[in-house]
């Protein structure tokens, strides 16, 4: 015959299955929980690192950028000032040739050549200083 507590027994059996079996996952849970907290963490770390990542690269193109145009501002600078000086060169030459006009009319050619050549020379220090910044 069966024992009056044979039914319990084995529901008895079956729950401590269901126990250790829980047990378990809770584990295998509390394992990825763990793990998914680290990655969190990880993944934190790496977002501020970007972060500042960004504002490195940021703050370098806005000082790239500044250079260029401290670059762009010089070259301005010696080209306005080569040309300056050479159109001065330029004018003063003609006003010279003025001046020889009223006196000798065949000393105008020689003038005029040597006016071309103060342009030829304007246009060559522009080459050269563009050359030199290398704009061309």
């Amino acid at each position: 015959m069966k024992s009056p507590h044979a039914g319990l027994e084995i529901r008895l059996a079956s729950l401590r299955s269901d126990n250790r079996r829980l047990r378990h996952e809770i584990g295998k849970r509390m394992l990825i929980s763990a793990g998914l907290k680290n990655k969190g963490r990880r993944f934190e770390r790496m977002w501020h690192d970007s972060q500042r990542l960004q504002r490195h690269l940021r703050d370098h193109t806005h000082q790239i950028l500044r250079a260029q145009e401290d670059q762009r501002l010089e070259f301005s600078h010696e080209l306005q000032d080569g040309i300056a000086q050479t159109l001065l060169g330029i004018h003063v030459k003609l006003l010279a040739l003025r001046l020889e006009a009223k006196q000798a009319r065949n000393v105008i050619a020689g003038g005029f050549v040597s006016a071309e050549q103060l342009v030829r020379k304007s246009a060559r220090s522009v080459r050269k200083v563009t050359a030199d910044m290398g704009v061309m």
